[in-house]
């Protein structure tokens, strides 16, 4: 029975990935990259994947340009609505659910690091494993999402 042979090919392949997998993120738990601007990521550093970070580095660069530029143009306003969400068609937010530099322009004009809720929940070690309402991204950090037991409160029952 080749059809048996496979699908147990199958799932122990997929057993392994899972563990390979555990070791990744365990890994990651224990380790923060090199990160451009410590400040700015304060608040999420530890409780995102590296490959969020590595994705985000890169855009917080493209930020700190575009708030060069703007107070070089002496501007005041800058054309962003929250509550709309990115309208230029940057890829972080359509694709991953990250935020991109008009998101995180905010962060610099309110000198305030980048709150967790830019991310999508499921880039963080510890997120929801379901999402029973639809995600935003959001800087109201009054409605802030439960990510779990915190390190403090994990042993609170025993």
């Amino acid at each position: 029975m080749p059809i048996s042979r496979a699908i147990q090919t199958i799932v122990e392949q997929t057993k392994l990935l899972a563990c390979r997998y555990d070791a990744e993120i365990n890994c990651q738990r224990r380790t923060t990259p090199w990160i451009l601007d410590g400040a700015a990521f304060a608040t999420v550093k530890q409780k995102l994947m590296h490959y969020t970070l590595e994705l985000t580095i890169p855009e917080w660069s493209a930020t700190k340009r575009m708030a060069d530029e703007i107070k070089a143009r002496d501007a005041k306003e800058f054309d962003f609505d929250p509550d709309k969400g990115c309208t230029f068609g940057c890829e972080l937010p359509a694709r991953f659910g990250l935020p991109c530099k008009h998101w995180m322009y905010a962060s610099i004009v309110e000198e305030c690091p980048l709150p967790l809720l830019l991310f999508h929940p499921c880039w963080l070690f510890d997120g929801l494993a379901v999402l029973h309402k639809r995600w935003f991204m959001s800087w109201d950090l009054e409605h802030q999402p439960a990510l779990g037991p915190s390190l403090a409160d994990r042993y609170a029952g025993d």
